[in-house]
């Protein structure tokens, strides 16, 4: 039989009642609360001197782990919803018109990294295709959270007016996670910003591959217009060609006249053919 009393017993040491709760909490959680920690030593950091690497490596860290959270989250709620009628019937209307949007957005990149006709790069336009998606869902989901970040910072600060003024708690919530949750939208919202923006890489990027496919594959060689060696050229109309040329500064596009014209080749003279038997039976005499 145990004989020690349970008050002369030693008392759980404080790492251990910490690693017991972090242990018991979700995933998702543990993501929100690393971020935090990490954008407590960010705030630190930034106090001290906001142009120390630590301080950006620490900032990056915290938007990083409170975004993955968050989209978590989001795709853990979501997804059990896909499956509702309507749910589809949305998704499918808001395909078509992404897709639409995205067609659009790469006949732009197109034409702003060529300067012609996108009309010109029918193959250019369709490869960037793919990559116009991310900017289109990039701002469609800026302009969800946008709304979302305003209607929670209208909300809360009813909120608060209402605990102040009438002493009494409406909803009780976890302040940390919703602190957390708060600083992910931020995070999110800001990102798709970035990714709309010219300057961004994605952007940079499809103006990139834009103007290399549209040399490589819209356009083809033809002394006839333009007798430079890797020159490459696309017809327009019956007088006016695009000419591609690769520079010291870049690929160049411009348009040149240079009309359809006879050639004055020879043509050679055609494959003989063995004479074929009839078909059909001669009649007899």
């Amino acid at each position: 039989m145990d004989t020690v009393d349970d008050k002369t017993a030693e008392p759980m040491h404080w790492t251990a009642r910490w690693i017991l709760r972090w242990n018991g909490n979700s995933a998702v959680t543990r993501l929100y609360y690393a971020g935090l920690t990490f954008g407590f030593a960010a705030a630190i950091g930034w106090f001290i001197d906001p142009n120390q690497l630590a301080t950006e490596v620490t900032a990056y860290a915290t938007f990083a782990l409170l975004m993955m959270g968050f989209v978590h989250e989001i795709y853990a709620w979501a997804l059990p919803q896909i499956d509702r009628p309507l749910v589809k019937i949305l998704i499918a209307a808001l395909g078509l018109t992404i897709g639409a949007a995205a067609t659009g957005l790469s006949r732009i990149i197109v034409s702003s990294a060529t300067g012609q006709d996108p009309a010109t790069f029918s193959t250019s336009v369709a490869l960037l295709v793919p990559i116009s998606f991310v900017h289109v869902i990039a701002a469609l989901i800026a302009l969800v959270g946008s709304l979302a970040l305003f209607s929670t910072m209208i909300a809360a600060f009813i909120l608060l007016l209402i605990e102040v003024f009438v002493k009494k708690k409406i909803f009780e919530f976890n302040r940390p996670l919703a602190l957390a949750r708060l600083l992910a939208l931020i995070g999110v919202v800001g990102s798709c910003y970035y990714l709309m923006q010219p300057s961004s890489i994605v952007y940079q990027s499809a103006r990139w591959i834009a103007g290399v496919s549209a040399y490589a594959f819209d356009l083809h060689p033809n002394p006839s217009c333009s007798p430079v060696v890797g020159d490459r050229v696309a017809r327009i109309n019956d007088e006016v060609v695009v000419i591609g040329r690769e520079t010291a500064e870049g690929l160049q596009f411009v348009r040149k006249r240079c009309e359809i014209a006879a050639e004055t080749t020879q043509l050679r003279a055609p494959k003989r053919k063995r004479a074929e038997p009839d078909r059909l039976p001669r009649p007899s005499p």
